[in-house]
């Protein structure tokens, strides 16, 4: 008993205790250090009641009632001897603020229920590739929430096709092998989107893709990559849960433990890598908007503590090739304390339970931020639509959001949402260079061969598997400089080539598609036809009356000189300024 007198003698109380701000985050206290010995840690205490021990001087209650509390912090040294406690504070948490109301009608009045082709072709734009004319005259007349709800809840399935993507180089015209090369690797890729009949869960696995983004630069092997990209495409199902595919990347995915290093995260030389990014690019982003920091570099090394034990195999010869396990050995099982929250030390060596567990506390910490639900909302949002998501409109999102709960909410109330539609005369959302180029294919029909379209996607700046960094393509405007619109146009001309040419190194077919339509047809029956072709695409009137003096301008004595007009009209629809947005 003497012996505690002279401890707490010795470690005196911590100064300054405040409340920060109290709201919907919870209550933020601050204090500082007690004047001479320094506290292993603090214990923190509301209305007399440990909560929660923090080895920072500041800490965020978030799981306040509403009303009014006290607290006071005392300081603890290396055996958990107590200090003398500081100041009681006192602070009010203010009741939640009642749910904001509806957003306006999910169909406007200026809008009605009823789909033009405009507006059906913004849809598949926007949610996938670009309408087929088919899709097109299936979907005009019928309803908003009709068309969103097929998108939704339609199983994928892949169209058939008489042109299969083939091999070309020394080996010419065999089924590709998506082990074999690369190039045949990502060509898998875009002929699954070429296909797609309901392309929504592609162009959600590809948006899973940039979001938890790897690289073959990493030098990931080939089945690794393709596993991971099933695990995207499986998770663009938007029954499945947000939460859900947060473990799976934590705890499962091999192309994810070798990017990340997660392997390398044992206990006594932990890794940050995953635990970091984990946080600043898949759940949290860097920063709150009103600039406080989401997370300290204490936040990150006790996360990557409770993420210690994870073991990827890397032997090729054996038959858990690629596989994760858990570790006891490796796991470090001293007390954690990250975001707010200690995971107490077991006590004990750890079992084969202590990892999933600990991983699934970690989720619970991290999603449970308020800065992920927004976070996470504004990236889906801006996927979809140019414009910054409405105060409101956020709210009502956050409100309907759980980690843990299908993300379909969520999806819906984006592609519902009145300014899906806006600017129809004038699309101001850049299409990225993997949409763009599966939407050439997809409005030529053309088929693939050898690197000719992997090439284009090299030159547009936007290869899968291979994003310039772990926080995976910037987007919008980016994609626009002196070097990828030529890339743009360029793609085009690739996909005319095997669509149309009878060389040896397009794609093998019985004659030429007739692409003249005679001596006598005029400029504008050319555009017209030449639009036609590609789907019908949109043009502003600047272009189409651009297109028709180039058209009559350009000499048509010869068949050649027809089709080369042909070409180059069709190439200007695709490939001009017209054809990059959508």
């Amino acid at each position: 008993m003497a012996q505690f007198r002279s401890m707490a003698r010795r470690l005196a109380a911590p100064r300054g205790l405040k409340v920060k701000r109290a709201g919907p985050a919870g209550i933020v206290l601050a204090w500082k250090a007690p004047r001479g010995t320094k506290p292993a840690a603090y214990l923190i205490f509301r209305d007399g009641r440990r909560i929660a021990r923090s080895e920072r001087r500041h800490y965020v209650d978030a799981r306040a009632k509403p009303g009014r509390h006290r607290y006071f912090v005392l300081g603890v040294d290396d055996h958990g001897r107590r200090g003398k406690h500081s100041k009681v504070v006192r602070a009010r948490m203010p009741a939640p603020a009642p749910a904001p109301p509806e957003p306006p009608p999910i169909v406007p009045p200026n809008y009605g229920p009823t789909l033009t082709a405009a507006m059906v072709d913004r849809l598949f734009w926007r949610a996938g590739f670009g309408a087929t004319a088919a899709q097109r005259a299936a979907w005009t007349g019928k309803g908003h929430l009709q068309l969103v709800d097929w998108l939704l809840d339609t199983a994928p399935s892949l169209a058939a096709t008489a042109t299969p993507p083939l091999t070309g180089g020394s080996t010419p015209n065999q089924p590709i092998d998506p082990l074999a090369s690369e190039d045949e690797l990502v060509m898998e890729w875009l002929d699954r989107m070429q296909r797609a009949v309901n392309p929504l869960r592609e162009r959600m696995g590809f948006f899973w893709h940039r979001h938890w983004a790897v690289s073959r630069d990493a030098g990931i092997p080939a089945p690794w990559l393709i596993a991971y990209r099933n695990r995207m495409l499986r998770f663009a199902d938007p029954r499945l849960s947000f939460r859900a595919l947060a473990y799976e990347m934590s705890t499962l995915d091999a192309a994810m433990s070798m990017y990340l290093n997660g392997s390398d995260n044992v206990k006594g030389r932990p890794n940050e890598n995953y635990a970091r990014e984990l946080m600043e690019l898949f759940c949290l982003g860097p920063t709150a908007p009103n600039g406080d920091p989401n997370y300290s570099q204490a936040d990150v090394e006790g996360l990557a503590r409770a993420l210690t034990g994870w073991r990827l195999n890397f032997d090729d010869a054996s038959p858990d090739y690629g596989k994760i396990t858990f570790n006891p050995s490796r796991f470090e099982t001293g007390a954690k304390t990250f975001l707010g929250r200690t995971l107490p030390a077991l006590g004990r060596a750890a079992t084969a339970a202590d990892g999933p567990a600990a991983v699934n506390a970690a989720l619970d910490a991290v999603l449970g931020h308020p800065s992920h639900a927004p976070f996470l909302i504004r990236k889906l949002w801006a996927e979809f639509i140019a414009t910054p998501i409405p105060a409101a409109t956020l709210s009502a999102l956050v409100a309907a959001y759980r980690p843990n709960a299908p993300l379909r909410p969520v999806l819906r109330g984006i592609l519902t949402h009145a300014l899906i539609f806006e600017s129809l005369g004038e699309p101001n959302l850049v299409k990225p260079p993997v949409v763009y180029l599966v939407g050439v294919l997809r409005a030529l029909g053309a088929p693939m061969k050898g690197n000719y379209m992997t090439g284009a996607l090299t030159n547009m700046q936007q290869r899968p598997y291979r994003p310039p960094n772990v926080a995976g393509w910037e987007g919008g405007m980016s994609w626009l400089n002196t070097n990828t619109v030529q890339g743009r146009f360029d793609a085009v001309m690739r996909a005319q080539f095997l669509k149309y040419s009878n060389s040896a190194n397009s794609y093998p077919r019985a004659a030429l598609v007739e692409v003249d339509g005679g001596a006598g047809e005029t400029p504008a029956a050319l555009v017209e036809r030449a639009h036609a072709s590609v789907g019908r695409p949109w043009l502003s009137t600047g272009t189409r009356n651009a297109l028709l003096a180039y058209a009559t301008s350009a000499p048509t004595t010869t068949v050649q000189q027809r089709r080369q007009r042909f070409y180059t009209v069709q190439a200007l629809m695709l490939g001009g300024p017209d054809g990059q947005v959508m």
